[in-house]
C-alpha cells in the first residue's frame, strides 16, 4: 500500500537537461505596474516533459539595472563559445538565439511553500559524433 503523505508540487526536474531557447524578452513593468528592467529568458527542456506531455519551461531573469547583462553576456558566452563585446550586447538581437540548442543544469529554491526551478547554469548543446 502506497501513502502520500506530502504531495510534492509537478516542476521541472533537478539536473541536466537538453534544451532549446524558447523567448528572451525585455520587460519593462512587474505584474503590479511597477517599472522594472529585466531580461527574461525561457527555456524548453526538451528531454523531459510534464504529465500532459508538454515540455517543462524554465526561466532566468537578469536585473539590467544592475549587472544583469553583464551575466547574460557570460552565460550567452558559455553555451554558444561567442564573447559578446558591450557595442554587441547593446544590439544583441534576441530573435537570432531562439531555438538554438543548449544544455541548462536545473536546480529548485523554494519561495514560501512553492518549489520553483531554476537555471543554474548553461552549456553547450551535445554534438553528435558521428564516423
Amino acid at each position: 500500500m502506497n501513502i502520500t503523505l506530502k504531495k510534492m508540487p509537478i516542476v521541472a526536474p533537478r539536473g541536466i537537461h537538453n534544451s532549446r531557447i524558447k523567448s528572451i524578452n525585455l520587460v519593462t513593468q512587474t505584474p503590479d505596474g511597477e517599472a522594472c528592467n529585466r531580461l527574461v529568458t525561457e527555456v524548453e527542456l526538451i528531454d523531459t516533459e510534464a504529465a500532459d506531455q508538454r515540455p517543462f519551461v524554465v526561466s532566468k531573469i537578469y536585473n539590467l539595472d544592475g549587472n544583469g547583462a553583464t551575466l547574460f553576456a557570460g552565460d550567452y558566452r558559455m553555451w554558444s563559445g561567442i564573447r559578446l563585446s558591450p557595442e554587441q550586447l547593446d544590439s544583441f538581437n534576441t530573435e537570432d538565439a531562439i531555438d538554438k540548442p543548449l544544455r541548462v543544469k536545473v536546480d529548485h529554491r523554494r519561495a514560501g511553500k512553492e518549489l520553483i526551478p531554476i537555471i543554474v547554469s548553461w552549456m553547450p548543446a551535445e554534438t553528435s559524433n558521428q564516423s
